[in-house]
Formats: structure tokens, C-alpha cells, sequence
């Protein structure tokens, strides 16, 4: 007795329909996110169960000049174009996706790759978040560049202080893990730098200059 094969069609239909939506474990000061490694966690041992392996492939790379932060750090945006190729020995699909980051290090081509994997897979396989709202565009790798403006100096009191380094008023939100504020020369554009210096100088080009110089002794 011949057993007929299974088409990869009907393969990624039955593992979709294992797919549940997922809780958003990642998280930053502004959202929360379901990461790639959920989706990946999720996919892997229902892809091996079915004999598919994913073959990705860099189509196009480009970088784009995304300007300085604050503290002068250069910061690179990437431009990537994927390709994702499912296939069970016999039968073959491609998906092609698109992912974009901005990084003043050299991550900005992992993070877009990042970017790409996770909108492909969340396409394919329709897969969603369990308190799904429209934040979901966005990841730990932006899929489009945000300008952020520069912090404004604090102009009163506030409940958690102000930063001694920008001189800007601390706040937090229920979504906040601690206070914080903006500022472009801080990691991720975040700053709760509170236990930094305690004293910052009170002269306008004096601390422009001071500024900078904690931004660079900062991790």
C-alpha cells in the first residue's frame, strides 16, 4: 500500500492551524511586542514534525546616512529586501519581505534582517498577539525610521527628579518598568539615567559641552 504524499500547501495549512496567538513578551518604554524568538520557538518544532526547512537568502542591502544622535554617534539606517524559502524536499515556496532599522553601532543590517524574518513569518503563518493593537508595526527593530526630537529642558519639579544630564524632568506610565525620559544620545532614545552625575553645570555652552561628554562615558 502506497501512502499518497502530502503537498507543502496542505503542510504550512496544518501548522497554521496549530498557531495561537501569542502573549507580547518583549517589551520597550513605550509597548509591548511579541518578539522573533516567540514565533521562532512556536514554528520550529512544528516545522521539523513536517520535514520543512526555511532557506533565507539576502536579495538587497542598502545604507543610508540616519544622521547623529545627540552624543555624536553616527547612526546608519539599513534597507534590506529577504527572501525565505520553504521547502520539503519536493516542493518549494518563496516569500519575500522587507525589513528596515536604524542603529548608531554596527547591528543596523541584523536588526532589518530581524525585521524581515519576523514580518514574513507573521504573514505566512498569520500569526498574532494576544492583545493585538496597532503598536504590532513596530518591533525592537522599527520597520521606519522615527524622528525623535531633542529633549527639552525641565521647566518645574517632578515626582522622580530630573536628569542631571539632559536637565529634563523624569516621568512614568503604567507601561514604564522605571522613570525616564527622551533624548536622542541614549540607548534606544530612552534615558533613566538617574543614578548618572548628580550635578550638571547651569551655563548654556557649558552644558552642551557637558552633555555630550557624559553621553560618551555613558554604556
Amino acid at each position: 500500500m502506497t501512502t499518497e504524499r502530502v503537498k507543502l500547501a496542505e503542510k504550512l495549512a496544518r501548522i497554521m492551524a496549530t498557531v495561537k496567538p501569542l502573549p507580547k513578551e518583549g517589551s520597550n518604554p513605550q509597548y509591548k511586542f511579541v518578539t522573533v524568538g516567540q514565533m521562532l520557538d512556536l514554528l520550529r518544532p512544528e516545522m521539523a514534525k513536517a520535514g520543512i526547512a526555511i532557506l533565507p537568502k539576502v536579495l538587497s542591502v542598502e545604507y543610508v546616512d540616519a544622521g547623529q544622535t545627540q552624543g555624536g554617534a553616527h547612526k546608519t539606517a539599513c534597507h534590506m529586501l529577504a527572501e525565505f524559502t520553504l521547502t520539503d524536499g519536493a516542493e518549494s515556496l518563496t516569500v519575500v519581505s522587507a525589513g528596515e532599522a536604524i542603529d548608531s553601532g554596527d547591528k543596523a543590517a541584523t536588526k532589518a534582517f530581524t525585521a524581515a524574518q519576523k514580518q514574513a513569518l507573521s504573514k505566512l503563518f498569520m500569526i498574532s498577539a494576544d492583545e493585538d493593537n496597532d503598536n504590532d508595526a513596530a518591533d525592537e527593530q522599527r520597520t521606519a525610521p522615527v524622528a525623535r526630537q531633542a529633549a527639552p529642558r525641565a521647566s518645574g519639579p517632578s515626582q522622580y527628579g530630573i536628569c542631571p544630564i539632559h536637565k529634563v524632568a523624569f516621568f512614568k506610565t503604567a507601561a514604564m518598568r522605571s522613570p525616564a525620559h527622551r533624548a536622542d544620545d541614549a540607548p534606544k532614545g530612552w534615558c533613566n539615567a538617574q543614578d548618572r552625575a548628580t550635578s550638571a553645570p547651569q551655563e548654556d555652552a557649558d552644558y552642551d559641552a557637558w552633555v555630550q561628554e557624559q553621553a560618551e562615558k555613558a554604556p
